[in-house]
């Protein structure tokens, strides 16, 4: 009896372990308009990304578009409450040992006419859960870290 109970424990753990949660994706900013030229804001959100922690992967200003390599946002365990501040995470319950974070931007730049420019900062974010199935899972920001860049690149006009 007591093995028939351990064999269906851990088939039941098994299972819940495979589970996909539920996800949330949150509706947030990440579309701003600057009241500056093109070129201007250009420099700034360059000069905003070499301030972070984020390196470039790749610029194209004729198409607008810059990218980041991914970075670490949280890298232990005991790190994990970064994870529930910066994303939404599928929720698997007790089974989740989310061990590390990170992301990587893209930023559209975009001219509207001589004085006026829109960004678009998106983040893709991924974090890391431990336990019976590890590896990278998509999580969805909440806005904050796009909220941030804008600020710096806007304190950069």
């Amino acid at each position: 009896m007591k093995f028939f109970l351990m064999v269906l424990i851990a088939v039941s753990m098994l299972i819940l372990g495979c589970a996909t949660g539920k996800i949330i994706i949150p509706d947030i900013q990440n579309d701003f308009e600057l009241h500056s030229d093109f070129d201007t804001v250009w420099s700034a959100v360059i000069e905003s990304l070499v301030e972070t922690p984020a390196s470039i992967e790749s610029v194209e200003k004729v198409s607008g578009l810059i990218t980041t390599n991914f970075i670490m946002f949280f890298n232990s365990y005991a790190e994990r409450l970064e994870l529930d501040r910066l994303a939404e995470k599928p929720d698997y319950n007790f089974l989740a040992k989310w061990m590390k974070g990170r992301l990587k931007y893209n930023i559209f730049v975009k001219s509207i006419s001589d004085t006026l420019t829109r960004i678009k900062i998106t983040s893709y974010m991924e974090a890391l859960v431990g336990g019976i199935a590890p590896g990278w899972e998509v999580v969805y920001s909440k806005g904050i870290v796009e909220d941030d860049l804008h600020k710096l690149i806007r304190s950069k006009l």
